[in-house]
This record gives structure tokens, sequence and C-alpha cells, in this order.
């Protein structure tokens, strides 16, 4: 029922009371003229709602028009009669009689909700108003009453309050807390509504959150308000959602909240509505704080790790090349054959020691997650042929048969990282070399399941070697380990070769599996699934079988510049220049290749990457910048100990044009030079 005044009681009440009136008159007025009265009786027509006025004896004297249809009865009917004798529904007679004699009595309007079946036999929710009339000498005159129709209002309520009902029993079930925030026009934000939820985490209580003192929430951080309204700002802005987290006083103890409003409402006043939900994220954000900090740490001691690493690459590497790049160049100076046996003896021992290093380097970038994987077109049977022609001087040497054997059914082109592949392969067939005397080693390559779009397929390496027992075979796969510690006198390596080659196929989402017998042989198995490629490979990539192609003889001499700043590898680098029929200009630093380019036109820059002061990254952009000039073009190429994509990628920024790994070889120098020498 509708008790409490609304805009539908008074606008009842006003026609009651317009009736009443124009009745009066009309009473005094008795002997007016006729149009008078079909002025009044216009006027009561006009109504929207039912309206009938009563004598004294309830007789009807007036009735509108709505009333005739609410009934449907005509007035010619009603008038002169009272409600029995005019035909007025029983259910109706009865419900309106109760609420006029109370106003008979008292003197008083009365106004009273009813509920009344119509003359087709449907339900009414009706707000009936009944006005008793007295003369101005006191005598009773009759009745007057209005009725409107709530039905629709009424559902409208019910349902609301059902609709109400089911969201607050939903809100109740969440693991959070309901609210609204309002924002005036001005900015100033306010929460018009908070569930009861809220009282559920830890002590809140929806009244100190939706406490506030001089516009401002004393329960919100302060350095968090200010968060809020940005937050709210770009929601408004955006007609978006948004999602901000706040700090909340409680007890004196600071707690988190995680909100989540939806895209704002305006309302006709300008005032925008939020409807969101919040949730208690201390636990979170303290787990957070802890994983953060021990993060942290970790990453303290890993970057130092790192920049050891970085220094030592660099500081070994760098002098390692120098050692190797002239003992290259003492194999091309005449010797005896004792001479020459005792520098092949040195340059193998030094290219070991390089393996070392990068085999080091490798596992502590994996390791750290470091090591990124390429995506490109390979073909695994060009890529096999290749690594087995690199092992052929070797097997020929210990005159092994050496097979190759491969299932038709596997893809030309499949996508993979094929510098990765063919390190893990070059590491498995020359382990198998090193440890096979006699009988031979094959190389398989089978499908293993066909899913169109990608392919398993596992790559096998079989040796006739000397084989491992069971108990070696648990510490192969351990960094820095070997099956026991005479391999390493016997034939060197640090024992990372297996290590790395299983993290490799574990990155790949592959396996490295081992079988082997003592005196029977080893046989391991490298198992991947690999992208079909949809396009073929394309000539010249890593691992396309055959040798390279011959390289285009340097007839002509060029002015090159070196930027180096470690002496001993200024000279094998002038020396190698020199014995490729080139000038050489050698640059101690950034700042006097500078000069120099100024002063000179160069064909090639070779520049360091690490140097004290300018480094080569530095130099190669600050020739960019140049603007117009002799050398502001210049191919720059990267002399680098650094090897790995993200000094590729520092260089490609700077840049230059490509990159060196130190140690130079000379047909690797040979090549750059006729690629990028203009």
């Amino acid at each position: 029922m509708l008790t409490a005044p609304t805009p539908i009681t008074g606008l009842l009440a006003a026609c009651v009371v317009l009736m009443a009136a124009c009745l009066l008159h009309w009473h005094r007025r008795l002997r007016t003229m006729g149009s008078q009265r079909d002025v009044l009786a216009a006027i009561i027509d006009a109504a929207p709602y039912p309206m009938v006025a009563r004598d004294a004896r309830g007789r009807f004297v007036a009735v509108n028009v709505a009333l005739e249809d609410f009934l449907d009865i005509r007035r010619q009917t009603m008038l002169g009669k009272t409600m029995e004798d005019a035909g007025v529904p029983p259910n109706i007679v009865a419900a309106v009689a109760s609420p006029i004699a109370r106003a008979r009595a008292s003197g008083q309007r009365v106004d009273e909700t009813l509920r009344v079946r119509d003359a087709a036999g449907e339900w009414h929710d009706l707000l009936f108003a009944t006005q008793p009339l007295r003369l101005p000498d006191g005598t009773e005159a009759g009745t007057v009453s209005a009725t409107i129709d709530i039905t629709a209002q009424l559902a409208a309520e019910q349902a609301a309050l059902e609709a109400k009902r089911v969201l607050d029993e939903i809100a109740d079930a969440l693991p959070v807390a309901s609210f609204q925030l309002c924002a005036e026009p001005g900015g100033r934000y306010w929460f018009s509504y908070f569930s009861a939820k809220a009282e559920r985490y830890r002590g809140w209580s929806a009244e100190r959150l939706l406490a506030v003192v001089d516009g401002e929430y004393p329960s919100i951080h302060p350095e968090d308000r200010l968060k809020m309204a940005d937050a709210l700002h770009q929601s408004a802005a955006a007609q978006s959602a948004a999602q901000f987290e706040l700090r909340i006083l409680v007890d004196g103890e600071t707690r988190w909240l995680r909100l989540f409003v939806g895209a704002p409402a305006r309302d006709p006043s300008g005032q925008l509505r939020w409807s969101g939900y919040a949730g208690d994220a201390t636990d979170e954000h303290r787990q957070l704080e802890a994983l953060a900090a021990a993060r942290a740490a970790a990453e303290g001691a890993a970057q130092a790790k790192a920049r050891f690493l970085a220094t030592m690459t660099h500081e070994i590497r760098t002098p390692l090349a120098a050692v190797i790049g002239a003992l290259e160049l003492l194999r091309g100076s005449p010797m005896s054959a004792q001479q020459a046996s005792e520098v092949a003896l040195a340059d193998n021992a030094a290219r070991l020691l390089m393996e070392i290093l990068d085999g080091i380097l490798d596992y502590s970038r994996l390791e750290a997650g470091q090591l990124a994987l390429e995506s490109l077109p390979l073909d695994l049977r060009a890529l096999v042929e290749s690594v087995m022609q690199v092992h052929r001087p070797a097997v020929a040497a210990k005159q092994l048969a050496f097979a190759f054997e491969a299932d038709a059914r596997v893809a030309v082109a499949l996508l993979g990282d094929p510098t990765r592949l063919k390190e893990i392969l070059l590491n498995l067939i020359g382990n198998a070399v090193k440890f096979t005397a006699q009988g031979g080693i094959t190389v398989r390559l089978d499908l293993l399941e066909d899913m169109e779009e990608h392919q398993r397929v596992s790559l096998s390496v079989a040796d006739t070697g000397v084989g491992i027992d069971a108990r070696q075979q648990e510490q192969l796969f351990a960094p820095f380990s070997q099956a026991d510690s005479s391999i390493s006198r016997r034939f060197g390596g640090s024992g990372l070769g297996l290590a790395i080659c299983r993290r490799l196929a574990e990155r790949m989402g592959g396996t490295l599996t081992l079988q082997s017998q003592p005196g029977a042989g080893t046989t391991i198995v490298l198992c991947v699934t690999l992208p079909v490629a949809m396009s073929p490979v394309p000539q010249g990539v890593a691992g396309r079988a055959g040798p390279p192609p011959p390289l285009e003889p340097l007839d002509v001499r060029k002015a090159i510049l070196v930027v180096e700043d470690h002496l001993p590898f200024q000279v094998i680098m002038r020396r190698q220049l020199e014995m490729l029929g080139q000038d050489c200009t050698v640059a101690s630093g950034g700042e006097a290749a500078l000069e120099q380019l100024r002063q000179q036109r160069f064909a090639l820059v070779l520049t360091d990457c690490q140097m004290p002061g300018m480094n080569g990254f530095e130099l190669a952009s600050r020739i960019r910048a140049s603007g117009p000039g002799a050398n502001a073009d210049v191919p720059i190429v990267a002399l680098t100990a650094s090897a790995g994509a993200e000094v590729a990628r520092q260089c490609h920024d700077a840049g230059m044009d490509a990159c060196l790994a130190k140690p130079v070889r000379m047909d690797d120098l040979r090549a750059c030079i006729a690629r990028w020498a203009r």
C-alpha cells in the first residue's frame, strides 16, 4: 500500500479539492444559467481520473467520463441514484463504503488504497480519496471522491522489491562488497551505497567507509584519494570501466581495497553514478611485497652475476681473440713441419678454451632465462648434413663409418631456431666422434607424429663408442659434470655440453634422452614438436648443406678504420687487414675515431663495442647523427666479444650495419669487407 505522501497522492488530493470547490460553487448557484453549469461539468470531465459527487443521501449528482469508462455505466444511468441502484459492482460498493463513512463522520478527507474488481472481472489497486462537503451553514451537502488506478505502480514497486531481494541475496553470496559511487558536476565524490558485506572485511563497516568529513573520506589513505579521483575522471571521460586500488585506514591498520567500476551513468542533473564491487586485497599485497623483496634480491644477485659474466666475457675473450688471431696469422707464415704442428696444438687449445667460455656463457643465459629462441624456416636434412660436414675430417681421421638416414615424411620446411638446433647437433655428434674409437656413427631423422600444422620429430645420434653405465648417466646432464673425472683429463671440456643441450631442448618444448651401455655404444635422442612452415627455406640460411660460396677476391685496396682499445688486438687487426690488401688506420677510442673521420673518408669502420669513455654504440650514434658529410653513411661493423641477441639489438639501434664476433677469422673478415666496404 502507498502510505507515504507521493506525487500521486498529492495529485489526487488536488483533484478532490478542485471538484469539491466546483460543486460547492455549483450548489450555491443552482439558479445560475445552464451554461455555467456546463462549464463546471466540463472542468470535471477534463480530469483524467474517475471523479464523482454524491449528495447527503449518497445519490450521484455529478460524474465524469473517466468514471463512466471505469464502471462501464453511462452517467444518465447513475445520476440521481445511489451506487446500489445505479448497478455499481457490489465489491466496489463494499470497498468504498468504509472510507466514505469515515470522511462523513470526521469531516476530513480520507485517502485509502483499495483492491477491487472491475466489470470485466480484472483486479485493480486503487488510490481512493473522499472529501466531505458542507455548506457555509455547516449543513452536510454530500461527498466528492476521486480515484487513481495504481495497479501498474504497485506491480512495479513489488517487482523492484523482489529484484532488490534477489540482488541482496546475490551480493551477500559474493566474496566482495558492492557499492555505488556518485560524483557531482563540481567534482566531489561520495559513496551513496556500500553493501553490508563490507562489515565482514576485518572490522570494516559501511558507515565508516561512507563517513565524509569536509568532503574527504578519512578512511581512505590521503595519498590515494587523488588516485581514485584520477581513475574516475578517466572513466567518465572515456565512458569506460575502471579498476583501481586504495589503502583503507581501519583502527590504525592500513588495508588494501581493490575496486572495479563499470562505465558511469549520468542522470538529468549531471550527476555521475558508478556501480561496482570491492574486495580485500591486503593479503595479496603482502604476498606481492614479500615476493618483490625476494625477486629484488634475486635480480640483484642475477645482475651482479650478469655484470661479472659480461665483464669476464670481454676481458677474457678479447685477449683470447688476439691469441687465436695471432696463431691464424702465424699459420700463414713460412715454418717447419714441427713449428706448424706446435702452432696447430696452440690453436686447438685456444679454440677449446673459447668453446668452454662460450658454454659457460650459454648456460648462464639459459639459467637466467635470457636466451631467446628464433622461429625461422629450416630444412632439418640440410641442417644435419651441414653439421656432419663439420665433423667429417675428424671422422675420416679415425676411419669411422658416418651415415645419415632421414624419414621422407618429415616436412621439407619447419619452423624453429636453426642456430640452437645446430648447436645441439654439433655437441651430440661431437661427443659421438670424441668417444668412438672404432665402428661408426649414425644420425637419424624420424617422424614421430604428424599433426597437420605441426610435426613431432626425433633426431638421434647413435655411436659404437665406449658407452656409459647407469650410475654415470645420472650425472651426465648435470652442469659442470662428466661421467667421470678421467674423461675431462682425457678429452677436455667443461662438462656443460649436454646440460646446455637438454636446457635448449626443454626451451623448445622438447626432450633429450640417452640410452647407453658400457662397451655397446650410446644413442642420444632429441624430440621436438615444430610447426610446419608455410614458406620454403630461403637460400643461404644457417643449416644449408655444403661449403660456403667462394668469396669475391679483394682486388681493390680500401681505407678501413679500426677502433679498438686493446693493443694486442689492434696489432692483429692491422696485420689481418694488411694481408687482405687493405689500408688500415687504428684509433684507440671513440674521440680519436671521430677525429680520424673528420680528416679522411673511409670505406668501412670496424669498432669494438666495449671501450672506456665513448663506447662503440655511442660512436656509431655520433657518426650517424653527424648529418651530411663524407663519413655520415660509412658502413659500421661491430667487433664484439659479447655475442648474443641483446648485443645485436644494441648494434642495430645504434645504427651499425653488422657484427663480427671476436676472434675474427680471416675468411669472416674478408667476407665482411667484400659485403660492406663502400
